[in-house]
């Protein structure tokens, strides 16, 4: 991706609220596939933790400055990941990652050298 992109994620209250997110936290962005659920709905996820929020879907629930998931579901491919920015009582923003950037956090570096020691 070319520009930097930045995301609300929202539906803290039906999973853990803000306890798991820290700031520079890497998190992973999934599209979810025929599960009845809204159009162009992306979860977020901790390899621990599973699902721990959604991207924010409409205007209504975005705040200034961050996109929607309607326009990141057509930037992204099946998955993506994103760098938490800034953690509220109520509301998490996280900046979309490159490619470039995802293999330079030490979270993918770790992840990369345990997988291929195996």
């Amino acid at each position: 991706m070319k520009n930097d992109y930045y995301i609300m994620i929202c539906n803290l209250g039906k999973y853990y609220g803000t306890a798991p997110f820290q700031v520079e936290e890497i998190v992973k962005l999934s599209k979810t596939f025929g599960n009845g659920g809204t159009p162009f709905e992306i979860r977020v996820t901790l390899p621990m933790l599973g699902t721990i929020g959604k991207v924010a879907t409409g205007k209504e629930k975005t705040v200034k400055g961050t996109t929607d998931a309607k326009y990141i579901y057509k930037k992204i491919g099946n998955f993506a990941y994103a760098e938490i920015v800034f953690v509220t009582e109520e509301a998490v923003i996280a900046k979309v990652l490159s490619p470039k950037e995802v293999k330079r956090t030490p979270y993918i570096q770790a992840y990369q050298k345990r997988k291929t020691a195996i």
